[in-house]
């Protein structure tokens, strides 16, 4: 009973041998390469997921390859702008196997394990990738690094690397799919800037900023200036206009008042009467009461004899002395505006 055991498990245990030595599987995301004797075919690759059969080493051996992406990130490096600039950049790529015979005779000195594959044909990327990183050189620092555009000029400078990468070497690229792989994606996730080249760039933005403000001074004293001159301009001219009209209105006051004194001058004491008369007017309100002498100067018209002082000599020709009663006193007064 033992042995028909021992028989059993010796028979199951060669058995999973034999389907593991001619049997293997694929998946959706995977290609598998099927050499015989060691070498491969065009019809070598399968990419149909399921479980496959083939002969048993050393007669086929197969290599199964992931065709997902893989990211690989290469470490920082100084490269240098258009504008004579040093940075650092870090950047990565996202890339995955394209062609599998073709990955398979280019990777299959490193051996016959996949991932010792992968990490040969990293490095091979990481040395290609450099070299495209060389695309930096196009660009000028205030390029890369102005906000808004800046970010712009990044996307613009992955997809250089990226058409480098894929261009063949004919059109002055490196051309990737000749390791039968393809790199579906660069991107920078790093740019700094080396201490000394912080230093320039920070006196560069201060310089750029003074002449700035400069020209926005300058501006601004131009403008002032114009300014100012079209002020006195126009003061000028209201001053020119102001002063004209005023001679005008003096010159029309000196014209009236010279008739007026020809008049006064003809007869003083009619000029003295309606001096008298103003300074009533302007000296007494309707409702004020003054207590002064007749002889008080400029109120002579109060006394018994003012109107007499100022009537024409009664022997002068065509004069006619008509006597006034007060009545015919406060009525002139009146008329004349005293109240």
């Amino acid at each position: 009973m033992r042995s028909t055991l021992l028989i059993i498990v010796a028979a199951l245990v060669l058995a999973g041998f034999l389907v593991f030595m001619t049997t293997y599987s694929v998946r959706f995301t995977d290609a598998a390469v099927v050499t015989t004797f060691g070498r491969a075919g065009e019809d070598s690759v399968v990419t149909e997921p399921g479980l496959r059969f083939k002969w048993p080493t050393p007669i086929q051996s197969t290599t199964v390859y992931d065709k997902r992406l893989r990211v690989l990130k290469v470490r920082d490096e100084t490269q240098q702008t258009a504008d004579q600039r040093q940075i650092i950049v870090g950047a990565f790529l996202a890339w995955n196997v394209e062609d599998p015979l073709l990955f398979y005779s280019r990777q299959r000195g490193a051996g016959n394990d996949p991932q010792e594959q992968y990490r040969s044909a990293e490095q091979t990327l990481t040395s290609v990738f450099r070299s495209a990183m060389a695309e930096v050189n196009r660009y000028r620092l205030d390029e890369l690094f102005i906000p808004g555009e800046g970010a712009e000029r990044l996307a613009a400078l992955e997809r250089s690397i990226l058409d480098r990468l894929n261009r063949s070497r004919a059109e002055g690229g490196d051309e990737v799919s000749q390791y039968g792989v393809s790199v579906r994606m660069v991107g920078i996730n790093r740019i700094e800037l080396p201490e000394s080249v912080t230093r320039d760039v920070l006196e560069q933005m201060r310089a750029e900023r003074e002449q700035l403000a400069a020209e926005a001074e300058s501006r601004g004293q131009a403008i002032a200036s114009a300014i100012e001159q079209s002020g006195r301009d126009d003061a000028r001219k209201i001053l020119s206009f102001a002063e004209q009209a005023a001679a005008d209105i003096r010159n029309r006051g000196e014209r009236e008042a010279a008739e007026f004194r020809e008049i006064l001058n003809q007869e003083p004491r009619l000029a003295i009467f309606l001096s008298q008369i103003e300074l009533m007017r302007e000296s007494i309100g309707r409702r004020t009461t003054l207590i002064l002498s007749p002889r008080f100067p400029g109120f002579e018209l109060f006394g018994r004899d003012g109107l007499e002082r100022f009537m024409p000599d009664p022997t002068d020709s065509e004069v006619r002395v008509i006597p006034m009663t007060s009545g015919d006193a406060e009525r002139i007064s009146d008329e004349e505006g005293v109240r």
